[in-house]
């Protein structure tokens, strides 16, 4: 019979040992994700909110307020959200998304698909800290106007 390797031997020992690191590490995961920092994380977002708001009424530009869907960081500081154009995209363009790195807002149509759909991918996957609650129905059915006729048409969204 061969002898045992040394690696081979100590096969048990070191897989026990990714284990329980894989184990402590997920642990830390879940408790950074579960809110450790949630509330720090909640004045900061808040005050992101405030700046990055302030750049979508300036890029907008419409008359009237502006109409929100829902609005959320993410755990990386991200903000993200639904925002009703009313126009000021070149015509009645209803809820559309954005992402904002910083006080630079980034909305659908400003980017590539395939590069805003990752992102907006993991927005939509990550609704930390709600900053305004709202409707996540992207286009003319999610706005105010919207909702009624489409519910009354029978149309779910859009």
């Amino acid at each position: 019979m061969p002898a045992r390797s040394r690696t081979s031997s100590r096969l048990p020992l070191i897989l026990g040992a990714l284990a329980v690191v894989l184990a402590a590490a997920g642990g830390g995961l879940y408790v950074w994700k579960a809110g450790a920092d949630k509330a720090a994380a909640t004045v900061k977002a808040k005050q992101q909110w405030a700046l990055v708001r302030k750049a979508i009424v300036t890029r907008l530009n419409q008359p009237a307020p502006i109409e929100l869907g829902a609005v959320w960081a993410m755990h990386d500081g991200r903000i993200c959200g639904l925002v009703n154009g009313e126009g000021s995209f070149g015509g009645l363009t209803g809820m559309t998304p954005f992402y904002a790195e910083g006080r630079h807002v980034v909305f659908s149509f400003d980017q590539d698909p395939s590069i805003f759909g990752r992102v907006w991918l993991d927005c939509s996957g990550d609704k930390w800290i709600p900053l305004v609650a709202g409707t996540t129905t992207e286009g003319f059915c999610g706005t105010r106007a919207g909702a009624a006729r489409c519910k009354a048409a029978g149309v779910t969204g859009s």
